[in-house]
């Protein structure tokens, strides 16, 4: 049986107004909308890195902030992860008589995969977040409002200095963190079980390649 052109409107109404199909459709929208403007802002930030001039007081104030103040936490986050893997890698080893191969299992551990993992996850913790609430009290007190009315582009003048600080301390850190590894699955290893401390350092050494270190950065 045909259904009259009123009940087929209706129908089609229903289905549009559906509320998982609105969640759906507002979330996609949201999705989407934030993605557009993340790639907005990222190639202004790109064109605006090489407009002058360059404010290198910003930059070096930046450096500092994320950098220099990160680096403890870097190293400290580094150290135990190397002792973890240190430990973890004896005792896996051990019984296939192969323990002296912990130095090149923290070390190629350390340098390709959580060295710079952990760097990336502590700075997108602790600065990202920083980052945002800085950015976000200016917006709400209106400073970058007061930014643009001066002829001043807020992207030029608070977050190139970030981006370009960012880009720059991320490799730096990544090779205290690679190195702070490594040191603490030494200290792990060396203290805990019965490995020459040469001899790690020999094998790390020689499982530390400069092509290695160049892929973690």
């Amino acid at each position: 049986m045909n259904r009259r052109p009123s009940e087929t409107h209706e129908s089609n109404d229903g289905f549009r107004s559906h509320p998982i199909l609105s969640r759906i459709k507002v979330r996609l929208h949201n999705v989407l909308s934030e993605t557009g403007q993340a790639f907005t802002l990222f190639f202004q930030t790109l064109v605006q890195i090489f407009r002058p001039p360059l404010q290198f007081d910003l930059l070096i104030k930046q450096l500092l902030l994320i950098g220099v103040n990160s680096l403890t936490v870097v190293m400290v986050a580094g150290f135990f992860t190397g002792m973890v893997l240190g430990v973890q890698g004896y005792i896996q080893l051990k019984p296939y008589a192969v323990e002296g191969s912990v130095a090149r299992f923290v070390c190629v551990s350390v340098v390709k995969e959580l060295g710079p993992l952990i760097t990336a996850f502590v700075l997108a913790g602790r600065i990202g977040a920083s980052i945002t609430a800085e950015l976000s009290t200016m917006k709400v007190t209106e400073q970058i409002d007061a930014l643009e009315v001066m002829g001043t582009n807020p992207v030029k003048y608070l977050v190139v200095p970030r981006f370009l600080a960012c880009t720059i301390m991320l490799p730096t850190l990544t090779i205290f963190s690679t190195f702070a590894g490594i040191g603490g699955g030494f200290t792990a290893v060396v203290t805990l079980f019965d490995v020459n401390g040469a001899f790690f350092l020999l094998e790390a050494q020689k499982n530390l390649y400069v092509g290695s270190v160049l892929i973690s950065l």
